[in-house]
């Protein structure tokens, strides 16, 4: 008896320390709880990135909603993350389930179509972790109530979008393994010019059990820290590959090629922050005078990224 209620008691605590997406925000507007989202039937996470689960999670609900959010290119959406179902609460997520958090979208045919297998994904936001202060995108989530803004990138092709966020969760990384929990919502997107075609990639597939990101000891001190997946897409042509290039200091080592890393002050300078310049000079004629163009691209450095056609941006 007593051992049951000790499991019993184990599984509930297990299950508070969890979180779901449950609602979607559009320039500051609420949609309502679990509008035009696929919801899980538990708060549970997914452990295994080669299963069509790491799509839009486990067990999703039936049926699928029909409700269809309404979003600009260059909307602010904010998604609303609480540990309860249904239930928008101040729980979160436990402090403990520190890591990324990323979000994708994918042109379909209808947002409301019940098949989410062979889409091809764009990332269009992420958030890591920031060294200087030693902050994951979690501990932000947390402190902003449970809400991840991005922008809608006003640069794609209007239409129907399956929108997927995922939450990775690092505490018991190089042990049982990272905890991914994912939500998709449904979306239409109006008022872009269809001017860019995103690279894409695909779940599962974008995601290996060895990327890096998956198998860093966050209880170490970190020096930097590689996002798994793809780059950010970015409709002024930057992919928002990170400040630097490098791997996740702890318990590993090795490069993630195309992924984003942040790293520590004492290391923002690299060649893809670094500033640029280009000069291209006429030549000079009798009937001609010299004339000099100067291109320059200040470093940057930033943890949270997201699109919408502007230019990176410092760390909330």
């Amino acid at each position: 008896m007593l051992a049951s209620f000790v499991l019993l008691a184990l599984a509930a605590a297990t299950a508070n320390a969890h979180s779901v997406m449950q609602q979607i925000i559009v320039d500051g507007k609420a949609q309502g709880a679990l509008t035009g989202i696929r919801v899980p039937k538990t708060n549970g996470p997914v452990t295994d990135v080669t299963s069509n689960d790491v799509i839009c999670n486990a067990n999703v609900r039936t049926p699928l909603p029909t409700d269809v959010i309404n979003v600009q290119g260059g909307s602010k959406i904010g998604l609303e993350w609480h540990r309860t179902i249904g239930k928008l609460s101040s729980d979160v997520i436990s402090a403990s389930h520190r890591g990324p958090i990323q979000v994708y979208m994918a042109k379909v045919d209808s947002a409301t179509q019940e098949d989410v297998t062979g889409l091809k994904w764009f990332k269009v936001a992420e958030q890591g972790f920031d060294p200087a202060t030693n902050t994951w995108a979690v501990d932000d989530l947390i402190k902003n109530k449970g809400v991840f803004d991005f922008t809608v990138p006003s640069c794609i092709e209007a239409g129907d979008y399956i929108m997927r966020t995922d939450l990775t969760a690092l505490h018991d990384a190089t042990k049982s393994g990272a905890q991914l929990y994912m939500g998709c919502g449904q979306l239409k997107v109006s008022g872009t010019d269809g001017s860019a075609t995103p690279s894409t990639v695909s779940f599962p597939g974008a995601y290996n059990k060895d990327d890096p990101g998956f198998n860093v000891n966050i209880f170490k001190k970190l020096t930097s820290y590689t996002i798994p997946g793809p780059q950010t897409f970015s409709c002024d042509g930057d992919n928002n590959s990170g400040s630097n290039t490098g791997d996740n200091t702890g318990d590993n080592t090795g490069d993630n090629t195309g992924n984003t890393t942040t790293t520590s002050a004492a290391d923002s300078t690299s060649t893809s922050d670094s500033a640029t310049k280009t000069k291209t000079k006429k030549t000079k004629t009798k009937t001609e005078t010299e004339t000099a163009t100067v291109t320059a691209t200040p470093a940057a450095k930033f943890v949270k990224r997201d699109t919408g056609c502007r230019k990176k941006r410092g760390h909330a």
